[in-house]
């Protein structure tokens, strides 16, 4: 009777401290998930306020042109720009109070815009473009790297030469109406008389043999003087030339 008493006790003494163990577990996991939560807020008011602060001191800085004047019309639409920018903070989601599952499953959307507002494809920063639905963090950099390699953007349509996931397609006509907004006086220009050969190769509208044929022509001819001259060249096609356009100096 003694030893199953005995038993007894220390089956109970096992199950007190397992328990013991298991309860402390669970708080444990409990405050981490609570600490993730305020870490995960805390990280997303920095990232808006970051980039809101970027955009703000980038737009409200006048770009001074070689000749050493200011173009007011250039500082006037980034200030328009930028206040813009400084509203974004009031159009963000607020998280709703949910489960642990739930808040892990949907803290990647919490900074989407709640509606459309139309941002500058040339000045705006991969932060802010993955808040816009159906944008992730992968399509924001593809698109801020395109736009540094063609020097910017004449249309919002460019984004769908680089955006080439299902789904991106038929997303175009919302992204381009209602959020997305280019202005061609922001394109940074190739100087084809200046550039050398990596530079020029370099454009996603040149290619390797146009490359070639335009440094030849520029060695004949000491210098391109026009656009025009690109008609002469087997290597471009009408649509190639005008898709060129805007983005090259003489």
């Amino acid at each position: 009777m003694k030893k199953q008493y005995l038993l007894y006790l220390v089956l109970l003494g096992c199950v007190i401290f397992i328990s013991r163990h298991i309860v402390s577990d669970l708080k444990q996991e409990e405050r981490i998930w609570i600490l993730e939560q305020k870490v995960d807020a805390l990280l997303r008011e920095s990232i808006i306020n970051d980039s809101i602060a970027y955009n703000a001191e980038t737009y409200d800085s006048g770009k001074v042109d070689p000749s050493g004047e200011i173009d007011e019309a250039k500082v006037a639409r980034r200030k328009m720009i930028a206040e813009k920018q400084r509203l974004l903070k009031m159009n963000v989601k607020e998280e709703p109070q949910r489960g642990k599952k739930e808040f892990e499953k949907s803290s990647y959307d919490t900074l989407k815009f709640d509606s459309p507002i139309m941002l500058e494809l040339n000045l705006i920063d991969s932060a802010t473009l993955t808040r816009i639905p159906g944008i992730g963090a992968k399509s924001a950099g593809m698109i801020i790297r395109y736009r540094e390699q063609l020097g910017g953007f004449v249309s919002p349509r460019q984004i769908g030469e680089k955006l080439k996931w299902d789904g991106a397609k038929e997303r175009m006509d919302e992204w381009c109406n209602k959020w997305m907004s280019a202005d061609p006086t922001l394109i940074r220009k190739l100087n084809i008389n200046k550039a050398d050969f990596k530079q020029i190769v370099h454009h996603p509208y040149i290619s390797y043999e146009q490359t070639k044929a335009l440094v030849r022509y520029r060695d004949k001819h000491k210098q391109i003087s026009s656009i025009d001259a690109l008609y002469m060249l087997e290597e471009f096609s009408e649509e190639e030339i005008e898709r060129l356009k805007p983005y090259l100096e003489f």
